[in-house]
């Protein structure tokens, strides 16, 4: 794992690796998605950006990041 931030409460977990973003519901242990990275990374950062439109997790390593939007299927 390169970084991990909480989404939310400390229910949801997403981290980097250094070829995924994964979120995970740490109440049940279950992942709940794997997206992967263009470019394979040695170290970054994950953090949460809150709007009025919803959540996104900026995932950052040097000069370059990339937008993940959150949605949430009820």
């Amino acid at each position: 794992m390169l970084d991990i931030t909480f989404v939310a409460s400390w229910r949801y977990l997403a981290a980097i690796t250094g070829n995924h973003l994964i979120f995970w519901d740490t109440e049940t242990g279950t992942e709940l998605g794997r997206s992967p990275h263009t470019k394979s990374m040695k170290s970054g950062r994950v953090r949460l950006m809150r709007d009025d439109k919803g959540a996104t997790l900026i995932v950052g390593s040097g000069k370059k990041a990339s937008a993940y939007p959150i949605i949430r299927d009820r």
